[in-house]
């Protein structure tokens, strides 16, 4: 009887382990279960959020928040002359002068034209800038592993500007292949 009731301290791990075979199972199914959870949790970690908004009356875009710095409304934009079409201006934001994009002209080839501005101001490869959007809708988020395939419209042809479509139907863009894309249009600019 002394054996039997030995003291906790003096147990082992393997003391712990049951040894009905039916009790087994079900410490087998329940470590099975968790491990499935624990994967469920790793998959809703790369949940991410972003700004919704459109472009046009019926396009909706998003860019995700690692991208962004802020938005601001009704700034003055300062136009540039001699400059590409996709760039809509300038802006001093806090002493610095900001480029702004105007991605309805860099996407579509239809600039954005309003009295009131929304800007998203971003930032992607060191490099901060301005994103002159119509109208921002608010927030969502989403999972990066289930985004579905942009294919070419007729309004985008090139797809490598979106990263996926959320819900089938808001494209998230790829804000840093937009900026590669716009510097190397401008240094070509500069060159010729």
């Amino acid at each position: 009887m002394k054996n039997k009731k030995r003291k906790i301290s003096q147990l082992s791990a393997t003391d712990c382990f049951p040894k009905n075979k039916k009790i087994k199972n079900i410490f087998s199914e329940r470590a099975k279960l968790m491990a499935s959870q624990s994967n469920n949790q790793i998959k809703q970690d790369e949940t991410s959020s972003y700004i919704n908004f459109y472009l046009g009356d019926t396009e909706k875009y998003g860019i995700d928040y690692q991208y962004i710095k802020e938005v601001i409304n009704n700034v003055a934009l300062t136009r540039i002359p001699c400059t590409l079409p996709c760039i809509a201006g300038i802006i001093n934001k806090r002493g610095a002068l900001l480029t702004v994009l105007d991605l309805k002209q860099f996407l579509f080839n239809q600039p954005i034209v309003h009295e009131t501005f929304n800007i998203i101001i971003s930032y992607a490869d060191n490099m901060t800038f301005g994103i002159l959007v119509d109208t921002i809708i608010g927030n969502k988020n989403y999972n990066k592993n289930s985004l579905d395939n942009a294919f070419p419209s007729e309004n985008i042809d090139k797809t490598d500007y979106i990263l996926g479509l959320h819900e089938g139907r808001i494209a998230i863009l790829n804000v840093p292949m937009i900026i590669s894309t716009l510097v190397s249009k401008l240094s070509r600019t500069v060159v010729s």
